[in-house]
């Protein structure tokens, strides 16, 4: 009986032991596919992180109340040393009290669908343009509908397509204001020269004619001679508008600007009130420019900022003007910059695409060719002018003309496009 004992016991003890080899070697089973279903999740993790890593648009995820619930590493570049998490969207891009109305991502919270858009955003201290994507995210248990947000940058691409555009439009001009200015010249030539042969016998006319005839002849051919006058500024505008090659030479350019402003001291002084500061890098090496065509450009440039603060927005002129213009020079990489920047009420944003229009002006008085042909001079040199109102409200004029001779040719059809 004992032995018989002895042996069931050895069996359970046997029995137990078995048992525990079964559930440890699961155990080691469950163990080695919980390591790989880890070692798969963190490689699906990793892959993830670098897709999302690679995306160059900034990425949010919103809730329904445009509350941001994540973002990607291009929104914190986009806005370094801040935390985005847990801000509104509309609060951290347009400082608005509530949401925009343009958003897409309310129609894609709304409709469920995918929705496209566009706006343009202050950062950091300039216009930012951004073409937007929302997309609706499958609804989470108990955290409310979600959206992704998809932003891309495409500020460059904007300009560059207004350059173009520009460049385009400005060509078409130049050739039409070149043709206009030679078929305008020479009937221009010849009621100019019929109208002072008239003007030199008004004396014989005065011994036989009546006073009134002779006053009024007088009158006319002076009206006649002083419009011609006019036309044949406007002809030498479009002329100087549709020229093609620049003849360079190495310029100082601060000691350019200095001769330049001495030309306009005499009519500075009447106004007391303005100030002008010359902000010339005076280490600045020669560029090669056309003196002429460039020395216009700052006269042009200066003019403008001048008539900005002593021509109010509807053309009356100011009284006792005040403010200051400020011209500075300084160098970039491969390029010298020109910049005049006035202190006046500024170009109104509705004016900005049609400034180096020819003859628009906001101008009571002024041919609207000032920035027109400064535009084709300084493409013609290879270089850019932009205009832009600051956010004071001033406008700023930036010139960029390269360092170097880039023997760029310009045919006339194309000497004011890029």
């Amino acid at each position: 009986m004992a032995e018989e004992l002895k042996e069931n016991l050895v069996y359970s003890i046997l029995g137990i032991k078995q048992t525990k080899l079964g559930f440890f070697q699961e155990w080691q089973r469950n163990l080695r596919a919980l390591k790989l279903a880890h070692q798969e999740s963190e490689r699906q993790r990793l892959a993830n992180t670098a897709i999302l890593e690679g995306i160059t648009d900034v990425m949010m995820v919103l809730d329904k109340d445009m509350r941001i619930l994540s973002v990607n590493r291009v929104m914190e570049n986009l806005f370094p040393g801040r935390n985005c998490v847990g801000e509104y969207c509309y609060r951290l891009f347009a400082n608005a009290a509530g949401p925009c109305p343009e958003c897409p991502a309310f129609s894609s919270l709304l409709r469920q669908t995918v929705n496209r858009g566009s706006a343009i955003f202050q950062i950091g201290g300039g216009n930012r343009h951004f073409d937007m994507v929302a997309s609706p995210l499958p609804e989470q248990p108990g955290s409310g509908k979600t959206v992704l947000m998809f932003k891309r940058d495409v500020t460059k691409e904007k300009a560059l397509q207004a350059q173009i555009y520009q460049a385009e439009k400005m060509a078409s001009i130049g050739m039409l204001a070149a043709g206009v200015a030679h078929e305008i010249n020479n009937p221009l030539t010849a009621i100019t020269g019929f109208a002072e042969g008239i003007r030199r016998r008004i004396p014989q006319l005065m011994k036989n004619a009546p006073p009134e005839f002779v006053a009024d002849l007088e009158e006319y051919s002076s009206i006649i001679l002083q419009e011609s006058s006019r036309c044949r500024d406007i002809v030498q505008a479009l002329v100087n508008f549709s020229r093609s090659q620049p003849s360079k030479k190495a310029v100082c350019l601060p000691a350019m600007i200095e001769e330049t402003f001495s030309l306009l001291r005499h009519s500075i002084k009447q106004f007391k009130g303005i100030v002008i500061r010359l902000e010339l890098d005076r280490d600045m090496p020669d560029v090669w420019l056309d003196d002429t065509q460039v020395r216009q450009v700052v006269l042009n440039l200066v003019t403008n900022a001048l008539d900005a603060l002593t021509i109010s927005p509807n053309g009356e002129e100011i009284k006792d003007p005040q403010g200051s213009i400020v011209i500075r020079t300084m160098r970039e990489t491969g390029s010298v910059i020109l910049q005049v920047e006035d202190s006046g009420a500024g170009i109104e944003p509705r004016h900005l695409r049609m400034a180096f229009d020819p003859f628009f002006t906001t101008k009571a008085k002024g041919l609207g060719l000032g920035l027109t042909i400064s535009y084709s001079v300084v493409k013609a040199h290879g270089g850019d002018i932009r205009l832009m109102r600051t956010p004071q409200g001033t406008t700023k004029v930036t010139v960029s003309l390269p360092l170097q001779d880039t023997d760029v040719v310009v045919p006339v059809s194309e000497a004011v496009g890029d």
